[in-house]
């Protein structure tokens, strides 16, 4: 999975959050960020601020580039 491998080489500088859709639990979260879709993506900066959200599976160097683009990696 894509979001393990960005972990697993960044994860000391993101966070990468699972939510299982069909649990009890996942409904505020939905509910909160407008989940419509899956997989669906929200990026987070590092005072916790949403800097963008997307449905979509990218590969790792997409979502890569786009960290970096956004300033979440460099």
């Amino acid at each position: 999975m894509v979001l393990k491998k960005l972990e697993n080489k960044y994860g000391n500088r993101i966070v990468v959050k699972y939510i299982d859709i069909d649990s009890e639990e996942a409904q505020g979260d939905m509910q909160k960020y407008n989940i419509k879709g899956v997989p669906f993506i929200v990026l987070f900066d590092k005072n916790n601020e949403e800097v963008m959200s997307f449905v979509g599976d990218e590969t790792f160097e997409e979502f890569e580039s786009l960290l970096k683009s956004k300033g979440l990696l460099k």
